[in-house]
């Protein structure tokens, strides 16, 4: 959304495969990242520090 691409749902409109793994994290952990993610959004952040441009130069 930072960069001007408009988010759209695909609820129903997908087929979305997703593997089953155990939990390893609890509610703790979950809010956590809601914490972290709301962080990012207010300080602007929407690059990755080690990004897909790192794995480029790893070439």
């Amino acid at each position: 959304m930072a960069n001007g691409i408009k988010r759209v749902s695909i609820k129903n409109k997908a087929i979305v495969f997703h593997l089953y793994h155990p939990r390893v994290y609890g509610q703790e952990g979950v809010q956590h990242n809601y914490q972290l993610l709301a962080k990012k959004k207010d300080l602007h952040h929407i690059r990755c520090l080690h990004g897909i441009r790192d794995l480029e130069s790893m070439d």
